[in-house]
């Protein structure tokens, strides 16, 4: 098994996407190639950010990690939307102010 770390723009409401490294998406190569994401929850119902099949260390997202714990501008710190994501076996919750929905 071996697994790529990719740094992503995510899509923006504007139509246009974030600065590279604002989210990881991985590429798990078994057998075959497969993108594993966990950080959108139902990400592949509409296209929720674009990345490139070039390979990243964690050290390169370091910028922009720093960026959301701290900034006023993130949307994590900024208080604008609340955010709560809770992963459960065979059960996914997202709430949030604008959506909620659960798989299982």
């Amino acid at each position: 098994m071996n697994v790529a770390m990719f740094g992503a723009g995510v899509a923006r409401r504007d139509g246009g996407f974030g600065p590279n490294f604002d989210h990881m998406a991985l590429m798990v190569t078994l057998e075959d190639r497969w993108l594993a994401d966990v950080g959108f929850g139902e990400s592949f119902v509409e296209p929720q950010y674009r990345f490139t099949l070039q390979p990243y260390e964690f050290a390169d997202y370091e910028g922009m990690c720093r960026f959301h714990q701290t900034s006023p501008e993130s949307h994590f710190t900024n208080n604008e939307q609340p955010l709560s994501t809770q992963a459960e076996y065979d059960r996914l919750l997202r709430d949030s102010s604008a959506s909620s929905y659960s798989r299982g």
